[in-house]
């Protein structure tokens, strides 16, 4: 059984975690141009991940080398 743990992202986290992202959607021999407008339409480019791990309710999955195996933000606060 693989052993994960949990983290809040942190503002320096964003460049892995945009990385871990991009290799996940695109292949090696991908078109570069094709493979950057598909990420401007992401929820992964790097001004929203910016953006919500500021808020600190993004959270990191980690293996035991601290690999990012996946994460999530919350994007929407809902006001009562």
């Amino acid at each position: 059984m693989t052993n994960i743990t949990y983290r809040i992202a942190q503002l320096e986290d964003v460049e892995n975690v945009f990385n871990y992202e991009y290799k996940k959607n695109f292949s090696a021999d991908s078109n570069e141009i094709e493979n950057q407008i598909a990420v401007w339409n992401s929820f992964y480019r790097k001004e929203s991940l910016e953006h919500y791990f500021k808020s600190g309710w993004s959270f990191l999955a980690l293996d035991a080398e601290q690999n990012i195996v996946g994460f999530f933000m919350v994007i929407e606060h809902v006001k009562f």
